[in-house]
C-alpha cells in the first residue's frame, strides 16, 4: 500500500459517507497534523509514515483529533465540516495502523542501538518521542525482501531524501546495506551471474544463484549511493562508514561533533585510511579516555620520543589498575586463542612483554604523574552520555 493509495482511501470515505467536497491535497497537510506536525513538509525532514503492528494508541485520539479539527480550519473548512474530516480520518489512520517514528529513533533501530537503550521503565515516558511500535526494521533488501512490507516507509524516506534530508538518506542506506565482503565470499554466485552476463542460459539452481547476486549488486548501488548522499550532507556516521567500507578520508577533515565514534574504531579507520596524524589523535582520545590498549600503542609508537608522555601513559594505566611495566604472558594455540588443556595440541607463548622506560629525574616524574591525574580528572568530571 502507498501513501497515494491512502489518501485515496480517505478522500473515498470523507466524500461518500459525508458528501463533503474534499480535497485529496489537503489530506498530506492533515496526516501531518494528526502527528503533530505543522505542514507536511515539517514531518518530511523529520520523521516518516510507516504502518505498525498496532493502531494508533486510543489515548491519542482526542488530541489527535483536536489536531485535525484545527488544521481544517486553516485550510478554509467550517467547524462543522472540519469535525466530520476529522473523525473519519482518524478512522482510516487507526484502521489502517497508519503511525509515525522519528529519523533519528529509526535510524537508531536500523544500527542496532535502540533495542540496546530500551528499557520497560522508559516506556511511555520518552523525553525524545521514541515510539515503541517501530517498524519491522529487520528487512534485508539486499537478500530479496520483499519492498511492499514497507511501501509507505520506503516512500517516506524517499520523499524526505528528495528534500536532502541526510536522516533519510541514511536509513535508506542501512536499509540496503548489502553484504561487503570480499568478492571471493560470494562464490558460486557471482560466478554464475557472470557466466549468464556473458550469455550463458542457466537452469535451476544457477538461475536462483545468479538472481540473488544481482540483487546483491543492486542493493550495493542502492547503499552507496544513499550512503554517499548522507555523508555529502554531513551525516557523521554515513562519513564513518564511507571510510570503513569504501576507504573514503572525508571524515577526518569534516567539521562534525564526532565525539560519539568510538575513538579506538575511529583510530583504525585512520591507518586504514593512512591518516596517522589522525590515528595518533583518535588513539590519544582513547587513551584519555581509559583505554590502555592504546596507552600501550603510544608508548610504543607515537609519542615514543617523548619520555615524559610515555611516563604519563605508565602513569594513567596505574590509575586504571594496570601495571603496563609488567610482562603479561599465558599460553596459547597457534591461531592465537587461548590455550585449552582438554583440546590438547602444541602450545606457543602469547601476550606481551612489560614496558621498560628510561627513568626521569624525579621533577619529571612528578610531572608526568601530574599529568596523568589531570587526565583522569577530567575524565571522571566529564558528563556521562
Amino acid at each position: 500500500m502507498s501513501i497515494k493509495t491512502i489518501a485515496h482511501l480517505a478522500h473515498q470515505r470523507i466524500t461518500s459517507e459525508s458528501g463533503l467536497s474534499f480535497k485529496r491535497s489537503h489530506f498530506y497537510e492533515l496526516i501531518a497534523a494528526a502527528f503533530g506536525y505543522g505542514s507536511s513538509a515539517a514531518l518530511t525532514v523529520d520523521a516518516v509514515l510507516f504502518v505498525g503492528d498496532y493502531p494508533v494508541a486510543p489515548n491519542q485520539q482526542v488530541s489527535c483529533i483536536a489536531a485535525l479539527i484545527a488544521r481544517c480550519r486553516e485550510l478554509g473548512y467550517s467547524e462543522g465540516d472540519a469535525e466530520i474530516i476529522a473523525s473519519r480520518l482518524w478512522d482510516v489512520l487507526s484502521e489502517l495502523r497508519i503511525d509515525v517514528v522519528r529519523l533519528a529513533v529509526l535510524v537508531r533501530s536500523l544500527r542496532g542501538e535502540y533495542l540496546d537503550d530500551f528499557s520497560e521503565e522508559d516506556e511511555g515516558d520518552d523525553p525524545d518521542g521514541v515510539d515503541h511500535n517501530l517498524p519491522w526494521v529487520n528487512l534485508d533488501l539486499a537478500k530479496g525482501g520483499d519492498p511492499a512490507d514497507v511501501a509507505i516507509l520506503l516512500e517516506s524516506l524517499h520523499a524526505g531524501a528528495g528534500r536532502d534530508v541526510a536522516l533519510a538518506h541514511y536509513a535508506l542506506a542501512l536499509l540496503h546495506e548489502p553484504d561487503l565482503d570480499a568478492e571471493q565470499s560470494h562464490e558460486p554466485r557471482s560466478y554464475w551471474y557472470e557466466q549468464r552476463q556473458k550469455g550463458a542460459v542457466l537452469e535451476g539452481v544457477k538461475i536462483e544463484w545468479a538472481d540473488s547476486y544481482e540483487r546483491l549488486l543492486a542493493a550495493r548501488h542502492t547503499y552507496q549511493h544513499h550512503l554517499s548522499a548522507a555523508a555529502r550532507l554531513g551525516h557523521a556516521d554515513a562519513l564513518v562508514d564511507m571510510a570503513r567500507h569504501f576507504k573514503h578520508d572525508t571524515v577526518f577533515d569534516a567539521d562534525l561533533d564526532l565525539s560519539q565514534q568510538n575513538p579506538r574504531e575511529m583510530a583504525e579507520l585512520a591507518l586504514q585510511v593512512r591518516r596517522d596524524d589522525k590515528a595518533k589523535h583518535w588513539l590519544t582520545i582513547a587513551a584519555e579516555t581509559g583505554d590502555t590498549c592504546a596507552m600501550r600503542e603510544l608508548i610504543e609508537g607515537y609519542d615514543a620520543a617523548d619520555l615524559r608522555r610515555c611516563w604519563m601513559w605508565l602513569h594513567l594505566a596505574t590509575l586504571h589498575g594496570v601495571d603496563l611495566t609488567t610482562d603479561d604472558h599465558h599460553a596459547i594455540h597457534e591461531d592465537g586463542s587461548e590455550y585449552d588443556d582438554d583440546i590438547g595440541r602444541p602450545m606457543y607463548v602469547g601476550g606481551v612483554d612489560g614496558i621498560k622506560l628510561a627513568p626521569l629525574t624525579p621533577e619529571g616524574d612528578a610531572r608526568a604523574l601530574q599529568a596523568a591525574r589531570e587526565i583522569l580528572s577530567r575524565r571522571d568530571s566529564s558528563p556521562r552520555t
